[in-house]
């Protein structure tokens, strides 16, 4: 819970950091504004595949390693310009089209099981190089982040509502249960009308409990 509750805060920390722009290579964790374009196999631009003012962050993973992205973009300087060679999955075109059959798909099963990968390749042309600063983890950020006082009014938020939300999966995996065990146990057609209402207790109880979220639940 501890744990959980310190990757919270550090989430908000990364929140609410701040960026200035430096004179200086690009190093780890900066962040940098660049006008990006994809190249073909033989280094030429393609056609309507640039944008420009693009942010990218040199990512580190959690052994402090650069990713594949940010290896080949750290030591960069404002006006300088890379060539870049990124991995990603290919994209199957079959499933962008919903006229492909059952035995289509059967087809591609074990191609899917082993996913494919394609390189490409991109020019990068840096405009900025920006320094990111993350807040202390103090009481000024608790009350820049809600209405708390101190980081400890904070903590204690976050522990509630791992508490509520864990209850509320509870609760949920009990009445889910008594229900399988009543159908179990006396087998029926249940009516239209008891599934709708069944229903819709729980998008109901669904909305109340994420009443908070910014996303539209309908």
């Amino acid at each position: 819970e501890d744990d959980h509750i310190e990757g919270r805060l550090r989430y908000m920390q990364e929140q609410n950091a701040t960026e200035q722009m430096v004179e200086r290579a690009a190093e780890l964790e900066d962040v940098i504004l660049v006008d990006v374009e994809e190249l073909d196999e033989n280094g030429e631009p393609v056609p309507d595949r640039k944008s420009e003012d693009q942010s990218i962050r040199l990512y580190k993973w959690e052994d402090d390693k650069p990713t594949e992205m940010a290896e080949q973009l750290i030591g960069i300087a404002a006006g300088e310009t890379r060539e870049v060679v990124i991995t990603r999955p290919v994209q199957d075109d079959h499933e962008d089209h919903a006229d492909h059959d059952h035995e289509d798909h059967e087809d591609h099963d074990h191609e899917d099981e082993e996913q494919q990968e394609e390189t490409i390749k991109f020019r990068v042309t840096v405009k900025e190089v920006r320094e990111r600063n993350l807040p202390e983890l103090d009481d000024e950020l608790a009350k820049d982040v809600g209405d708390f006082e101190t980081l400890d009014d904070l903590r204690a938020r976050i522990r509630e509502e791992m508490q509520t939300q864990s209850e509320g999966f509870a609760r949920q995996r009990v009445e889910e249960n008594l229900i399988n065990a009543l159908i179990e146990e006396n087998p029926f057609e249940i009516p239209d009308s008891m599934i709708e209402t069944y229903l819709d207790g729980v998008v109901e109880s669904y909305k109340r409990e994420h009443a908070d979220h910014d996303h539209d639940i309908d």
